[in-house]
Parts: structure tokens; sequence; C-alpha cells
């Protein structure tokens, strides 16, 4: 079965046992052994620890149940995989003709038994195989996970139910999963947010690579934190998430120049037709780019030095978001410092 092992067990931990997608399909599963009901499942969507405490959780049930892994792959026939099976399983069952697999689960020789079968070959008589025996388990006796690249070519065989881990999350687990691994990242700005927001987005559906990709090393050097992943989707999931996070913040900015030049935007500026001929009477109807072109470009001391700093930020800022411009670490670093001077204002 899949190896492959989380750096920081922690981690694996918070996503299998505290995020609410994997959670909810690791209970499902859980409570499909309960039912005597197998299930079919990805191998990409499992991690080394998942088994570990699926284990944990089905003991909870049944403290007898015991757990023996079949690998497709290690037999060239169905009758090799049934010789193995019977050995290992039954060892004292008695073989008439026909198929065995009835005569096992009604003489009890698979209870308490839950069977991981790794589906690693497409050969016939592996599909034929679950087909025959999946109907057969009920509960505690003989239940079956079986791991697979596909779980198409298995949906609807009777007691056997596929799931996909895809279809429990949501960004939002992914987001939150990636808050958790940044641990005691704690900035004054939305800093946090905006790495676990871009974590999540590249992550797809799996935590492990959420983990490793949720660090301070993601705001700081995107790319070589992501140098394994395609360039292209690194810098639209950037985008993407620059514009979540930072024009909110531009519209805070321009809230708060226009409340605060409020009465010089009345005097110097107001009334004024925009460029698209729509009448502009109150100041809250100024957009950054009136107040651009109607206020800075003809009095380029229209706003105080301090102010001005955020104004330009601001609204470069914007434009180069609109015109999908990715906004560099500088600017970045700027719009936070701003964003940390806006709550210190409000407080």
């Amino acid at each position: 079965m899949k190896t492959n092992n989380w750096t920081d067990d922690r981690k694996g931990d918070i996503w299998w046992n505290q995020v609410s997608g994997p959670l909810a399909y690791m209970n499902d599963i859980t409570a499909n052994v309960q039912k005597g009901i197998s299930t079919v499942i990805k191998d990409s969507d499992v991690d080394g620890l998942f088994y570990t405490i699926l284990e944990e959780k089905i003991q909870q049930i049944d403290s007898a149940f015991t757990f023996e892994t079949f690998k497709a792959s290690d037999y060239p026939d169905e009758a090799a995989f049934q010789n193995d099976f019977i050995a290992r399983l039954a060892p004292r069952f008695v073989r008439k003709l026909g198929s065995p697999y009835k005569r096992l689960y009604e003489e009890g020789h698979l209870q308490h038994l839950f069977l991981y079968f790794e589906i690693d070959s497409d050969a016939p008589w592996v599909t034929k195989v679950i087909k025959e025996v999946c109907p057969l388990s009920s509960q505690g006796n003989g239940v079956f996970l079986c791991i697979t690249q596909d779980t198409t070519p298995y949906e609807g065989i009777k007691h056997l139910e596929a799931l996909d881990i895809s279809s429990y999350l949501s960004v939002y687990n992914l987001q939150y999963f990636a808050l958790q691994c940044l641990g005691n990242f704690e900035t004054r700005d939305s800093k946090g947010m905006y790495i676990a927001q871009l974590a999540g987005k590249l992550s797809g559906v799996s935590g492990m690579v959420c983990a490793n990709l949720a660090t301070p090393s993601l705001y700081s050097d995107m790319m070589d934190v992501c140098k394994d992943l395609d360039p292209g989707k690194v810098e639209a999931a950037a985008w993407e998430t620059q514009i979540q996070i930072f024009l909110p913040l531009i519209e805070e900015i321009r809230r708060y120049l226009i409340f605060r030049y409020e009465e010089k935007i009345k005097q110097n500026i107001l009334p004024k037709k925009d460029e698209f001929g729509h009448e502009i009477t109150e100041p809250a109807e100024m957009e950054l780019r009136h107040l651009q072109y109607y206020g800075r470009k003809r009095d380029n001391t229209f706003f105080d030095m301090a102010d001005d700093i955020w104004f330009k930020a601001a609204y470069n800022a914007r434009n180069d978001l609109s015109h999908l411009k990715l906004l560099d670490r500088a600017t970045m670093d700027t719009l936070f410092d701003i964003e940390y001077a806006l709550k210190s204002k409000n407080a």
C-alpha cells in the first residue's frame, strides 16, 4: 500500500482528524465497515498515516478486527490468489468444486477481518473477484477496502461504494489546513491568509502538498517554493489570491481618502462628469481614477505626502491587477503596511 509519509505527522493528524472534508471521508469509510459494506478509493487520495488512523477507528468499532493486505500484481491468476487467500485466512478450509468465496464467508473464516486489496493490475480476474466477494461481506465479516488508481471500473458493484476525496473537499478546507500548518506564524496583517489562500489553490486535493506549500517562504519566494508546479498555474493562482486579498484593502484605502478629503473634493472637483458622461455629485462616488485625473493630476499636492504614498500604492496596484499583472513583493509589503496602519487608525 501507499507508504509515503508526512514530514510532520502532526500536520497529517490535523488533516485526517480536524479538517472537515478528509474527516468526513474517513468517517464514511468507517461507517461502511460498521454496515459491512466494502469501499473502493483512489490511491492518490490517501497516505501512510491514513491507514494507521483508519485502523484505529475500525478497532474502536470492534477491537477484535485484524487487517490483511493483498496486492493483485503479486498473483499471475485467480487460482494463485485463491491459494494464498485461503492459506493465510483459512488454513483449515476444505476446498470443494466451485468458487470458495461464499463458503469462506458462510463458515465464518473471515470474521473480524478487514481486507486491503491493492488493485495494481488490470487483469480480468481482479474485477471478477471483486464482483464476487464484495456482495458477500457483512458487518464484521470480511469487509474490503480496495485501493486503485481509478475507481470508475468498480462503480455499481453491489455492496461496494466508490469514494473520491475531491467530493469532500472545499477551498475553505484547504485554507483552514494551510493556516494550521503555518502554526505560530502570526503577522499584524493578512499575510497569513494570503499564504493560506494561495497554498489552498495550488494543492489540488493533497494535504501533503498543502502542508509543504503553506510556509512563510510561499510569500517571500513563491516561484522557488513552487518550482515543481506548472509556472502558469502558479501565477494564475497568485493573481487570483491577490485579487481576493488586496482589492478589499484598496477599497478601504479609497474610502479612507474620500472621508479624509471630503470637503476638498467637494470644493475643488464636484460636480464633475467622468469620461463616460456619468455625473458625479457625491465624494463617495469618486473612484481612484477620478481622484487621479481630477485631483492629483491637476494638483500634485492634493493629498498630503503620507496619504499620497497610500494613494499611489492603491492606484498602481489596482491598475496592475486589472491588467492581469502580479504584484511584486515590495508592492505587497507596502499594501500590508497600509492595512496595519488603517487598523491602527480605526482602533
